[in-house]
């Protein structure tokens, strides 16, 4: 996996040219090291394509891309010294030439040899910015993308109009730990109420409530604040997470209202995420999402795995309203909830929506029937034949949770999943942060489809929808706990 020397060599890069105000670069060099997680997670997932001949090639654009960056690092550095050692210099300039040369072919080789795995890893050069100049960014966006440091953190903030780099005195280790312990109090505070936010001077507030609303509170201050005057304006904020922070629901960061309580930031704008700005990622996903009425729908529910303790009854229930609202709906049920069957409906349907247990980890797997060998993979996903009509992928996975990966989290496991759908065809995916019960998650799901029928929302609406009115629910189900997991990665129309 991507090593902390690989990482501190990107770190210092990026830091340096911010320093020299060279943002663009700066944003380049994020992306690399990006791609380079997911192709490690890909790799690790054992698909098929990856031949050792391949390996070896994707092994060499890694060291060739870790090489240049740790050069361009020493020359900048010693350029901007204030005598800098001319002969050091030309000795740089000229292995640096040398070294992206033997990049450049060996980026030329993967795309013309292997250009399937080329668009999948965001192997493709250029970032958002080549976009800004196609106008294909939507006007009423802001994307936000952050990077983390072991000193400090960095905000980027790209519109069709500009970019603007904002800095955050947060370091990682501390990024880290609030992350950690939010996603911990959220499971502890699960059976509250959220109209105990107020403070009524019980000890429930101060061992539960109070610590929820004070690292949120803290969460808040360090990742939206800073950018509160620039997001304003837009009606969605598509946030590239790194790190950790792919970890945590943004919808469910909030302010302290003026009554004591608290202010979501899903009250104020509607939210996606982006696995990248590269413009590899960009192009597939902008290019998958173009809008169109809702039509065709399939879903599997309840897969039959053998044993009783697996039977998911809400799920089968939240599939039967789907078949209700979309009267010419394919469901799957119990024994007829295959991967096989999966795999001989990719394409034909608009909505895919798959209610049953999964896990999104280092190597994800939904667990469809027969139990042993129903499970489907990345290897599954990516040898799929591209579809061209489907819209969404819905994981309904009440088992579902992304992992975090020890003391040095990358996120990739939720990207692999939506990157994964995405390269054959899938314009979105929504997806859980953690594990959420049958019956909360099949209540959402009912919701959010309604939205989507009923009321005609875009695809983010109609989540956002559903997440809302379950949150001012008077009972349990309106704690972050229930509604804040569930995130629409990709296009969000």
């Amino acid at each position: 996996m991507f090593s902390e020397v690989n990482v501190r060599v990107y770190e210092n890069l990026v830091s340096l040219l911010l320093r020299l105000g060279k943002k663009e670069e700066a944003l380049e060099y994020i992306e690399r090291s990006r791609s380079k997680t997911l192709r490690d997670t890909f790799l690790k997932s054992g698909i098929t394509s990856f031949d050792e001949k391949t390996r070896g090639l994707l092994t060499l654009y890694d060291e060739l891309s870790r090489k240049e960056a740790s050069i361009n690092y020493e020359l900048v550095s010693e350029k901007g010294k204030p005598t800098p050692n001319l002969e050091k210099v030309d000795n740089l300039v000229k292995t640096l030439a040398k070294t992206r040369k033997d990049f450049t072919k060996v980026t030329s080789k993967l795309s013309t040899e292997h250009p399937d795995i080329y668009k999948l890893l965001s192997i493709q050069p250029g970032t958002f910015l080549d976009l800004e100049k196609k106008n294909k960014l939507p006007s009423n966006s802001v994307f936000v993308e952050y990077f983390i440091t072991d000193k400090q953190t960095y905000i980027f903030l790209m519109s069709d109009k500009d970019l603007i780099v904002k800095r955050v005195s947060v370091t990682k280790e501390e990024l880290n730990n609030e992350v950690s312990s939010f996603r911990e109090i959220v499971q502890k505070n699960k059976s509250i109420p959220s109209n105990a936010w107020r403070d009524n001077g019980s000890d429930k507030y101060d061992d539960n409530i109070k610590p929820f609303k004070d690292v949120s509170i803290r969460l808040y201050r360090y990742l939206l604040d800073p950018i509160e005057d620039e997001i304003k304006d837009a009606d969605i904020v598509a946030i590239i997470p790194f790190g950790s922070l792919h970890y945590l629901p943004f919808n469910a960061l909030a302010k302290e209202s003026s009554d004591g309580g608290l202010e979501f930031f899903i009250e104020k704008k509607g939210l996606v995420y982006l696995v990248s700005t590269s413009a590899s990622y960009l192009d597939l996903v902008l290019r998958n999402g173009k809008k169109r009425e809702i039509g065709s729908v399939v879903a599997f529910g309840n897969p039959d795995l053998g044993e009783p303790e697996l039977v998911l009854p809400y799920s089968e229930e939240e599939v039967l309203v789907i078949k209700e609202m979309f009267p010419n709906a394919t469901v799957f049920l119990k024994r007829d909830a295959t991967k096989d069957n999966f795999k001989r409906s990719w394409g034909k349907y608009e909505i895919v929506h798959l209610a049953a247990h999964g896990l999104i980890q280092e190597d994800p797997s939904i667990l469809l029937a027969p139990i042993g060998s129903g499970s489907l993979t990345l290897t599954d996903i990516t040898g799929l034949q591209p579809a061209r009509n489907t819209q969404l992928v819905v994981l309904s996975l009440c088992d579902a949770a992304i992992e975090r990966n020890g003391s040095n989290p990358t996120g990739a496991e939720l990207n692999s999943v939506a990157l994964a759908f995405s390269s054959v065809g899938a314009s979105s995916v929504i997806a859980s942060l953690w594990r959420v019960d049958d019956r909360a998650t099949s209540q959402l799901m009912k919701k959010f489809y309604r939205n989507l029928k009923i009321e005609g929302k875009f695809n983010y609406e109609a989540l956002r929808k559903a997440q809302l009115d379950m949150l001012k629910r008077s009972d349990k189900y309106s704690q972050p706990f229930y509604w804040a997991p569930f995130v629409l990665v990709g296009v969000w129309e």
